[in-house]
């Protein structure tokens, strides 16, 4: 079994169900040769809590994990421990956000809390090591090297390929970043939403792109400069530091790095 999870991924962002706004070829593959969920629901959609309920079967009323700030009862049991006990192989390589020693699994490589997607640091069992490299490349060589590689082909298999991305910051790879920053995509409908008739859930969720967003945080862009982001070139000291920089240093050495363990 190979469980295959992106973060605060929206249906609107997989080609699948649309493709006006991205291409996910990959994704679409696996909905054309399996099954595409059109009328779905979750019960709790924030990262710690989604993977909890996941994991433990029950809802965030039941399994205490309510958002990311609260601890999650480790002497839950998980299903990867169900399938370990019954003789699988089981790993667990990505993003968790609650405790960074998952139960149930014979190896893991877990970014601390949130983790980064430029040469990011990951908790393993050997120990903590920092990988130069994107996280999202990182993540997806290391599941294949445990798959072609170290998996022992007598036993069955349970992998869990955990991403952070698409979650905000947002920072894509160095190639998607030249293709991305000169495409234009079309106005959500609901962008000048002013909420009259709608239920509280609507109002009170904080998504909106006015008050809500980090501008800092989210676009790498300061503060002062959000009345110019129409006309805005990601040149900024700012942008240059957290951005650009990181970035020259990465494409150096990408997919380049060697897999220790």
């Amino acid at each position: 079994m190979l469980f295959i999870l992106s973060d605060d991924h929206a249906y609107q962002a997989i080609s699948a169900y649309n493709n006006k706004l991205i291409n996910t070829p990959n994704i679409d593959r696996i909905a054309n040769e399996g099954m595409l969920f059109t009328n779905a629901c979750v019960s709790n959609s924030i990262c710690g809590p989604s993977r909890a309920t996941i994991l433990t079967r029950k809802h965030s009323h039941i399994n205490g994990k309510i958002d990311n700030r609260s601890p999650f009862d480790t002497t839950q049991v998980t299903f990867p421990q169900i399938f370990q006990k019954n003789g699988y192989q089981t790993a667990m390589f990505g993003k968790l956000h609650f405790g960074n020693n998952p139960k149930g699994v014979d190896d893991f490589m877990i970014l601390p809390g949130q983790g980064r997607y430029i040469n990011p640091s990951f908790i393993t069992k050997k120990g903590d090591t920092t990988i130069t490299g994107y996280a999202t490349d990182i993540i997806t060589d290391y599941t294949l090297n445990l798959l072609d590689k170290k998996r022992d082909k007598e036993k069955p298999f349970l992998m869990m390929y955990l991403h952070k991305a698409p979650h905000r910051p947002w920072w894509p790879s160095p190639e998607k970043f030249k293709e991305f920053t000169k495409k234009q995509f079309p106005l959500p409908e609901t962008l000048f939403d002013d909420y009259k008739n709608r239920g509280t859930a609507a109002k009170a969720a904080e998504m909106n792109l006015l008050t809500h967003m980090k501008y800092g945080h989210d676009s790498k862009i300061r503060p002062e400069t959000i009345e110019e982001m129409v006309n805005v070139v990601p040149e900024t000291p700012e942008f240059k530091r957290e951005f650009t920089e990181p970035y020259n240093k990465l494409m150096k050495h990408k997919r380049h790095y060697m897999i220790p363990f």
